[in-house]
């Protein structure tokens, strides 16, 4: 009965959006375009459906690749949203899943900006692997990379949610520009407390391979990633935890060249060089105090 209420709360709130008069924005960005409703009389506020979503063709094969879906009531989230992957980083995923859909990395319900209720977490292959409570804080499912089903563990390491694939794409996304094609290998390892209610802190780097612009550049994305961390458990009781984030790149695959022409008439190119990573690996450890 709670849930059905909640449920005909925010439907009724969605079906609220047509009572202010709204106009349609098209917003290009650097990496991505959004398309939204704002308020006709304030077009700082967002009101109604929500899409957020990448058409570079150099990235994907067969169009738009949808990155957000949701709504917005008064500027908050509210009702169902749904992320996925921009799996174009994910070097392990079969092509014909990169070129045939959108990942799904997570879904759920929002209430005036909160997550509420239950949310699903996905893999890159569309594999159900964690499920969380946001309203009554209960971890309902937990399957670890390895398959071992850790939901009523009495001791387990601190529970990222989010997992690792979306903290590698969250990384990559404007790792590129850092990079230099003629060095082989990066790699940097971020350490960071997280206490027995969950709030990660002191972030520091302890190793690093590559320039100080690389390391200072993973730490500030690890460091803002917007999502929440389960504290660690010993004898069934939450404690404080230190996690060691590593990350590894590979670039010793082939020289890719980018190409394009500027002007008309007498044709000018200019070039850019670049290596995709062959080999992409991240890796989380854990010391339970």
């Amino acid at each position: 009965m709670k849930r059905n209420t909640l449920f005909l709360f925010i439907l009724i709130g969605i079906v609220n959006l047509s009572a202010q008069e709204t106009i349609k924005i098209f917003k290009v960005n650097e990496d991505c375009r959004e398309e939204y409703y704002v308020l006709k009389d304030n077009d700082t506020i967002k009101h109604g459906s929500y899409l957020k979503y990448n058409t570079e063709s150099e990235s994907y094969m067969f169009g738009r690749r949808i990155y957000e879906v949701g709504f917005y009531q008064d500027n908050k989230k509210a009702g169902k949203w749904r992320y996925f992957y921009d799996i174009k980083f994910f070097d392990t995923i079969p092509f014909y899943l990169k070129s045939s859909k959108d990942i799904p990395w997570c879904q759920g319900y929002y209430l005036d900006n909160t997550k509420i209720d239950l949310w699903e977490y996905f893999d890159p292959y569309g594999n159900t692997y964690l499920k969380y409570n946001y309203s009554t804080n209960d971890l309902v499912l937990y399957i670890d990379t390895l398959g071992n089903d850790l939901t009523n563990e009495k001791e387990r390491s601190p529970i990222y949610l989010g997992w690792e694939p979306y903290l590698k794409n969250e990384i990559l996304i404007y790792l590129y520009e850092l990079l230099d094609p003629f060095k082989n290998r990066y790699s940097v390892k971020i350490s960071f407390n997280v206490d027995s209610i969950g709030n990660a802190s002191n972030f520091n780097i302890i190793d690093k391979k590559g320039p100080k612009k690389f390391g200072e550049y993973c730490l500030a994305r690890v460091k803002s990633l917007e999502s929440k961390w389960l504290p660690a458990t010993k004898n069934d009781i939450n404690t404080d935890s230190e996690v060691i984030f590593e990350l590894n790149i590979d670039l010793t695959g082939n020289f890719h060249t980018t190409r394009w022409d500027e002007g008309s008439g007498n044709r000018t190119e200019t070039v850019k060089r670049y290596r995709i990573p062959v080999k992409i690996r991240t890796k989380f450890d854990y010391k339970i105090h």
